[in-house]
């Protein structure tokens, strides 16, 4: 069958890049045609990837903000580079339909396969995007899917019930990230088909699909790989000072993720050959399973935890989180039972798929 990945491909972020890449190999695996549909979407080009010009130089300047017009160059140059980064890996890696927004989506697919990431979350396009919840044009036998789509309750709240249950009834078969979110739906919507739990497409993938990935950024000497995100939520600099504890103690050094030194492939390279991995990321989290990586994730006290701690919890790798608050012990992460589950929701997930 010819298959459509909606999700959110062209944001400057390498968990989402990274989760769509793994969910078309797996279904290239299961002998489907597969393309990403390479869906502009609004908010994610408007913040991802801003438009810099003369014009907005000049308004800087006329408002009295000469400091963010003394770094003018600086940020555009930068944002060049993450573009670059990312254009490249889709460019590489993604089997990419020509450009298209809300009003152009392609119609000639057999299924389209809306996630995984972020797509349900309102809170990051500031509204629900329709598209993610299957409204655009396509063919009468055309069926929706959707896979370990991520949100949370109270994105759900804020969004108009009947916008939810009559979005959920177009859905041939249902599936989220989060435990909490599948059973909030199954108990409180009237829907055809029942929400079910799969696991982050990064997970459910061969792990040789990452064995291309190389970098020259990988130190000769042992380090830590520090993945901070969200630490506008939290002091930076008390994430840091968690950090230098950690690689003291493990005697590392530490590489913090840029995304202006490096790319999506060395995001993954570096956490392959890391000795530890520091952060508060869910990809993050994602990678140091995969690799088998001594792991510190790091919680905030904010409503972006659940979205790690909820897939640690069901892995049995509850010893993997600890308060930012906290000193933070060194010990022995064993990883027998932790594989041993990952592989039943990875068999679990794939199987979920063969029936699309």
């Amino acid at each position: 069958m010819k298959v459509g990945i909606l999700t959110v491909n062209r944001a400057i972020n390498v968990g989402a890049v990274l989760q769509c890449y793994a969910l078309q190999e797996v279904l290239k695996s299961l002998g489907h045609d597969v393309w990403v549909i390479n869906y502009r979407q609004p908010e994610v080009e408007k913040s991802n990837r801003p438009k810099y010009s003369f014009a907005n130089l000049m308004k800087l300047l006329f408002h009295g903000h000469l400091r963010s017009v003394y770094y003018y160059p600086r940020v555009i140059k930068n944002q060049k580079i993450k573009n670059s980064f990312f254009d490249s890996f889709l460019l590489n890696y993604l089997h990419c339909t020509p450009i298209c927004d809300s009003n152009s989506i392609p119609t000639d697919f057999d299924v389209y396969v809306i996630g995984s990431d972020q797509v349900w979350n309102r809170f990051i396009f500031h509204r629900q995007d329709p598209i993610f919840w299957g409204h655009f044009h396509r063919k009468d036998s055309a069926r929706l899917v959707s896979y370990a789509a991520s949100t949370s309750i109270e994105s759900i709240n804020k969004t108009d019930r009947t916008f939810i249950e009559d979005s959920l009834k177009s859905f041939s078969l249902i599936s989220v990230r989060e435990r909490q979110v599948a059973n909030y739906i199954n108990d409180n919507f009237t829907i055809p088909v029942k929400a079910e739990l799969t696991i982050d497409p990064t997970l459910m993938a061969t792990p040789n699909i990452w064995n291309n990935f190389v970098s020259d950024f990988v130190p000769s000497e042992p380090y830590v790989f520090v993945y901070a995100a969200r630490t506008y939520r939290q002091n930076p600099s008390l994430v840091k000072k968690r950090s230098m504890e950690i690689a003291m103690k493990l005697g590392c050094q530490i590489v913090y993720m840029s995304y202006t030194k490096f790319s999506p492939v060395d995001y993954v390279a570096l956490i392959r050959n890391s000795k530890a991995v520091i952060t508060s990321s869910f990809h993050g989290v994602a990678f140091s399973l995969i690799f088998n990586k001594q792991l510190f994730a790091l919680l905030y006290g904010d409503e972006q935890d659940y979205r790690y701690r909820d897939l640690l919890e069901s892995l049995g790798a509850s010893d993997r989180l600890f308060n930012i608050e906290d000193d933070i012990p060194i010990r022995t992460q064993d990883y027998t039972i932790v594989n041993k589950n990952i592989n039943s929701k990875k068999e679990q997930s794939v199987n979920f798929l063969r029936i699309i």
